[in-house]
């Protein structure tokens, strides 16, 4: 019997809810730099999550292969100074982007920024950084 194909990856805005996954992404990243992390998983989780719900204009988003989250990228919200023509300017900035490493080459970091850039035109910024 042949293998099933993999499953195709989805990408959506994540929240608070979602802290749990979006700081195992993280802390993995930073377990890949090898540098020593003080505290635990959890706590990071929990100050994630607070973090998260006081800047509501940062705005992650999840990738999952499978129902298994497996990348992230956040877009920062930041306002701009009011030129004459409106003083409702924001630009963007594309952090943190990460893919777990066994899912990589697949195009999952392509689609999370895709997504990142999305949410940002819509919300009216004039620019981005990546």
């Amino acid at each position: 019997m042949a293998d099933a194909p993999p499953s195709p990856a989805t990408v959506r805005r994540a929240g608070p809810d979602d802290a749990a996954a979006l700081a195992r992404l993280r802390w993995t990243w930073s377990e890949e730099g090898h540098a020593p992390i003080a505290g635990s998983r959890d706590e990071y989780a929990d100050g994630l999550r607070d973090w998260m719900t006081a800047h509501p204009s940062i705005v992650p988003f999840l990738g999952s292969v499978g129902g298994q989250d497996v990348g992230m990228a956040w877009l920062v919200l930041v306002p701009r100074v009011p030129d004459p023509r409106s003083f409702d300017r924001l630009t963007g900035d594309i952090q943190s982007v990460y893919v777990l490493p066994d899912h990589r080459d697949a195009g999952l970091g392509a689609r999370l920024v895709d997504a990142a850039l999305a949410h940002a035109r819509g919300a009216g910024c004039f620019r981005v950084t990546v």
